[in-house]
C-alpha cells in the first residue's frame, strides 16, 4: 500500500471551532471598541473605518488556529464556519464592550444630539422625534439590540469571507 493511500484512509482529526472563533471574535470586538472609543474621543471619525479591517482580521486569525489543528488540509467551508462563528462572538462581546464605551463617550454624544437638534430643521418633526432618542446618551436597550443585530449581519459576512479567503490564501502557500 503506498503513503498516499495510508493518509488518505487515516481519519480525519475533529476540528475544535470553538477555540479559533472565540479568539477571532475577541480579538476582533476588543480592537474595534478600542478604536471606538479612541476615535470618538480625538474627534476622528475616519478612524472607525478600521473596523472593517479588525472583521477580516479576526476571520483571518479564527481561520489560522483553524488550520492548526489541521495544518493545510481545511475545506473552503472550514474556514467560512470559523469565520462565521468568529463573527457571532464578535457581535456579541462587541455589544457587551459598547455599554460602557457608550458611558465614557456620553459627552460627545450630548455634542452629537446638539449639533442634531440644530441641523434637523428641515425634517419632518415625526422622524426627528423617532432618531432623537436613538442618539441620546446612556444605555438603550433598542440602540443595544439594533447594534447587536446589525452586529451579527455585517460581522458574519465579512468574517466568512475572510475565513474562506484564508484557506486559499493557506492552500496556495502549501502548493508553492
Amino acid at each position: 500500500m503506498s503513503q498516499s493511500n495510508e493518509s488518505e484512509d487515516t481519519p480525519k482529526k475533529e476540528l475544535d471551532f470553538l477555540k479559533p472563533a472565540l479568539a477571532g471574535g475577541a480579538v476582533t470586538s476588543i480592537l474595534t471598541s478600542l478604536f471606538t472609543l479612541v476615535s470618538t474621543k480625538a474627534k476622528l471619525p475616519a478612524l472607525q473605518i478600521t473596523c472593517c479591517l479588525w472583521l477580516l482580521g479576526g476571520g483571518a486569525l479564527a481561520t489560522y488556529l483553524l488550520n492548526k489543528q489541521r495544518p493545510g488540509r481545511l475545506t473552503y467551508g472550514d474556514g467560512a464556519l470559523v469565520g462565521l462563528f468568529s463573527g457571532v462572538f464578535a457581535a456579541i462581546l462587541g455589544t457587551l464592550l459598547g455599554i460602557p464605551i457608550r458611558l465614557l463617550i456620553a459627552p460627545e454624544l450630548q455634542e452629537a444630539v446638539d449639533q442634531f437638534q440644530q441641523q434637523s430643521a428641515q425634517m419632518p418633526p415625526g422622524m426627528r422625534d423617532m432618531i432623537l432618542p436613538l442618539m441620546e446618551p446612556g444605555i438603550n436597550m433598542t440602540v443595544l439590540l439594533i447594534g447587536l443585530v446589525l452586529g451579527l449581519i455585517v460581522n458574519s459576512i465579512f468574517m466568512t469571507a475572510a475565513g474562506a479567503l484564508t484557506v486559499a490564501l493557506l492552500n496556495r502557500k502549501k502548493n508553492d
